[in-house]
């Protein structure tokens, strides 16, 4: 038997959510294929996004009729923003420590690189601007 199989816009559009598909597939009796359809990475920050995988009678365009003959995929977005704090908004320490150690840690699940850089500064009155906060 062979059907269509095409991709239908939702909130994902083409080209910029992902690569458009209208094909044909060929099953024989109890026989399984994998459609691929490729995602568009554009490094953005977006909505999670949809659009669907029809199966569509080959003849009329029509969708098939049955279960699981469309499929809604959700392009969850990975582009994130990334964070960059320390592991405690407030830290004691000694003078006889003579060190200052404290983590910083990266939030979020973007995958790019991420650079960033620390200064200490000296402030004057810490016990003034923490009475003031």
């Amino acid at each position: 038997m062979t059907v269509g199989v095409k991709t239908i816009s939702d909130t994902a559009t083409e080209f910029d959510g992902f690569i458009p598909i209208n094909e044909q597939l060929t099953l024989a009796p109890r026989s399984t294929k994998v459609v691929s359809v490729e995602i568009v990475n554009n490094n953005l920050l977006e909505p999670d996004e949809d659009f669907f995988i029809i199966l569509y009678d080959l003849k009329d365009e029509q969708p098939l009729f049955g279960e699981n003959t469309k499929t809604r995929v959700t392009i969850f977005d990975d582009d994130k923003p990334t964070t960059i704090q320390f592991s405690k908004p407030f830290l004691q320490v000694k003078k006889s420590e003579r060190v200052v150690r404290l983590k910083v840690m990266r939030r979020g699940n973007s995958e790019k690189i991420v650079e960033c850089k620390i200064k200490s500064e000296e402030v004057e009155d810490i016990d003034k601007q923490a009475r003031e906060f």
